[in-house]
């Protein structure tokens, strides 16, 4: 909530900032608050709370991708154009196929595992998510959910998934090398002018180092050929351009705190531990 909270004082000095951007990132702030307050507070009163949490996480998601999809490709191409997941807060491609893929683990390795009965069932809506993910045509999302899937399954001890996973990349990489199709969809893009955009951040980030640009200033890169990015496509970049040398310390002290507490409180079976699992997963 700190870093939250402080990426949204940088509205104070955002060069472009109207009022559009003020109800939308300020709203934000408000969802992650209540959201943390309301399952912290559910979770203490109720320990079964955030089983049932991940369950509904694990129907919401197919269902929302369902209708995405319908409502995505009933106006753009199949399967050239990149979908695009229904709501403002999920607003390209990458970002929906990375919450896709989190609520993807959550099926597999908290609701599948730990239900005896309707295994088949979340199977079935895991399935519907990992093609929702596919269709985003996000590489980075999809390599990083496989190799989240194989460190879980070595982890686990989970041979079905291990053989499952290094299936997929076996045959993954037997349609690479054969399909020039295939090839040309995940080649075409190369980095995506990451290391042109990256260079372009840099210089930005030394303009405002400490406080940063502020989190809506206007952030459109020109590439050498001409053509126009507004992504960093870099967490850490970003949040050094945005909120300097302090957002980047802020994101780096969670990061480091988060597995730290959650070793220490993992021997003690409070719900205080059900807090900070939930705030890990």
């Amino acid at each position: 909530m700190v870093l939250a909270g402080y990426m949204c004082l940088t509205l104070l000095w955002s060069k472009n900032a109207d009022f559009k951007d003020y109800v939308y990132y300020l709203r934000r702030f408000v969802y992650l608050f209540v959201f943390l307050s309301l399952t912290i507070e559910l979770v203490l009163r109720y320990p079964k709370f955030i089983d049932h949490l991940f369950v509904f996480f694990c129907w919401a998601v197919p269902i929302s991708a369902i209708i995405s999809i319908f409502w995505f490709y009933s106006s753009h191409s199949f399967p050239q154009s990149r979908l695009m997941f229904l709501g403002d807060q999920v607003r390209n491609s990458v970002v929906g196929a990375n919450v896709c893929g989190m609520v993807t683990l959550v099926c597999f390795f908290h609701v599948i595992k730990s239900k005896e009965s309707y295994v088949w069932i979340y199977t079935v809506l895991s399935v519907v998510i990992l093609f929702s993910v596919v269709l985003t045509q996000s590489r980075g999302p999809l390599g990083a959910l496989l190799i989240t899937f194989l460190i879980g399954a070595v982890l686990t001890r989970n041979k079905k998934i291990l053989c499952t996973i290094l299936c997929v990349i076996l045959i993954g990489g037997v349609m690479f090398f054969t399909i020039d199709e295939i090839r040309e969809m995940i080649t075409r893009r190369g980095f995506s002018y990451r290391l042109e955009i990256w260079q372009q951040i840099l210089l930005r980030i030394k303009e405002a180092l400490f406080f940063g640009e502020g989190i809506s200033t206007e952030n459109i890169f020109i590439m050498a050929d001409g053509s126009k990015w507004n992504h960093p496509h870099n967490v850490y970049l970003a949040t050094a351009l945005y909120g300097g040398l302090i957002g980047l310390f802020l994101l780096f002290i969670l990061q480091a705190v988060a597995p730290v507490s959650y070793t220490h409180l993992r021997a003690h079976e409070t719900s205080l531990h059900l807090v900070c699992r939930l705030l890990l997963e």
